[in-house]
């Protein structure tokens, strides 16, 4: 699995979708965002931007009204390229960068009052080539006012051009014909001095445009914090995770839809292992995949879903959720699974401070082999500089040195006769995190779930007393080895 299909289980797709930049070029940035490891960095990144979400949050007309001018702006990257390595621009080009430069202009205006943006590129001078009547107006053609010369061609054009007879009309044929081809040479002329001219404000153009794109990304960011209730992380040198009020904000904006609230989770990781047992449905694969989409948020210099965030940087970030296998090589999805925890641990030998999230890891073996595989991993990254988080419902996992466990506290306090549907099933999970103080057995939820949606209580009465067997024999040899 490549780095983009890891992102992409975390939900970080949705976030790019949903943040509602405008401009083509914005749209293109934010499909390859950068991920920063430095914590230096990053703390730098978060703290110029929080100061212009303060500014737009303070000005939301103006917010308004630069979203509706970048609405109007064009990608002229391409053209911008041209022009840089000494093309002749055309008609079509030339008008791209006067629209664009009299869009930014306006943009420079709106912002003038705001030290944030004191460093934007002074264009002007490209207005002033490219409108030379002073107009403003977003449109362009070889004006007179470029050549003497090319405005008495036009003229005398003009002229023959109001004879209506035939007998002019023929008569003059080939005098229109010498005038259009002395005036197409000037326009040539002056398309090329145009461009010659422009080339030596490329740079300027350029760095409009890529003025362009942060802004349209820092609005969208800073209305996207709002929409969602996102918050500024702070970094620590700690390894160490503390989110208070964690949330999913797919899953929250889905259920707001329809009524409903997301419930947030505050989550503290401070040893480098933790293991995660709930029941099926409880929420660990949505906990874990959180995790690892907030903390891409962070490096990639996004407010987080919590009200409030402690969290450390990582050069690496694994989730794997174990739900996909490779056909085209020919792998199980336990084969795969532990190929890339075999890819993992390998990162893990290079030192590289990692972040590793594992939902049901060993879910597709045979629970024997499955549980001593999480037994000997779990020993084996307590023993490293990690942060670990590993979800299973496997029974009998060893109490390790710095390991803790942890379980989503799930049905605790419900009755069977509380839980009798699928609604009232989900709606009875209280997904709040609670500590055990030693390692203990997955909870016992299985039967009141399955009872829940609707299996048999034939079937349910079956499994009831197949387990009461299986505990009679299991006491009973516990007695003879005694």
């Amino acid at each position: 699995m490549n780095e983009q299909d890891r992102i992409k289980r975390t939900g970080f797709d949705y976030i790019i979708r949903e943040l509602g930049v405008i401009t083509p070029g914005a749209h293109q940035r934010v499909r390859k965002i950068s991920f920063y490891t430095d914590r230096q960095e990053l703390e730098s990144l978060l703290s110029e931007f929080s100061k212009k979400h303060d500014y737009f949050q303070a000005n939301p007309q103006l917010v308004k009204k630069l979203r509706e001018v970048l609405r109007d702006i064009r990608d002229i990257t391409r053209t911008c390229e041209l022009l840089t390595r000494g093309h002749t621009l055309d008609d079509i080009q030339l008008f791209e960068i006067k629209s664009f430069s009299l869009r930014f202009s306006d943009i420079r205006a709106m912002l003038s009052g705001s030290k944030l943006y004191d460093d934007l590129p002074d264009i002007e001078e490209v207005i002033r080539i490219l409108d030379p009547e002073e107009t403003r107006i977003s449109s362009f053609y070889i004006y007179d006012a470029y050549s003497d010369e090319l405005t008495e061609l036009r003229a005398s054009m003009r002229k023959l051009q109001r004879d209506v007879t035939e007998e002019a009309r023929i008569e003059n044929r080939h005098s229109l014909d010498e005038l259009q081809k002395g005036a197409e040479r000037l326009e040539s002329q002056i398309r090329k001095e145009l461009s010659r001219r422009l080339m030596w404000h490329a740079r300027e153009i350029g760095e409009a445009i890529e003025a362009t794109i942060c802004l349209d990304i820092d609005i969208a960011k800073s209305l996207q914090i709002e929409r969602f209730g996102l918050n500024r992380p702070v970094f620590v040198e700690e390894r160490a995770i503390e989110y208070l009020g964690l949330f999913n904000p797919e899953l929250d904006q889905e259920m707001r839809c329809s009524g409903k609230r997301f419930q947030p989770v505050d989550v503290s990781l401070t040893t480098p292992v933790t293991v995660l047992t709930g029941a099926n449905m409880s929420g660990k694969t949505v906990l874990l995949r959180t995790l690892a989409l907030s903390q891409i948020m962070a490096q990639a210099g996004f407010y987080v879903p919590a009200e409030s965030a402690s969290i450390p940087v990582f050069r690496k970030i694994f989730f794997f959720s174990g739900d996909y296998e490779d056909i085209g090589k020919g792998l199980s999805s336990f084969a795969h699974e532990m190929s890339e925890l075999a890819a993992v641990l390998r990162e893990r030998c290079l030192n590289t401070p990692m972040l590793l999230l594992l939902d049901e890891l060993a879910r597709n073996t045979n629970p024997h082999e499955g549980t001593a595989i999480v037994n000997a991993l779990v020993k084996y990254l307590s023993k490293m500089d990690v942060v670990a988080f590993i979800s299973t419902h496997y029974d009998n996992i060893g109490d390790f040195d710095k390991t803790r466990f942890l379980r989503i506290r799930g049905l605790s306090g419900c009755s069977i006769e509380e839980v009798i549907s699928a609604d009232s099933l989900i709606n009875s999970i209280d997904h709040r995190l609670v500590e055990l103080p030693n390692p203990a057995a997955s909870p016992r939820e299985a039967l009141l779930i399955a009872r829940a949606v609707g299996v048999p209580d034939e079937v349910i009465s079956g499994a009831e007393q197949y387990m009461k067997i299986v505990k009679g024999e299991t006491e009973h040899d516990k007695q003879t080895e005694s």
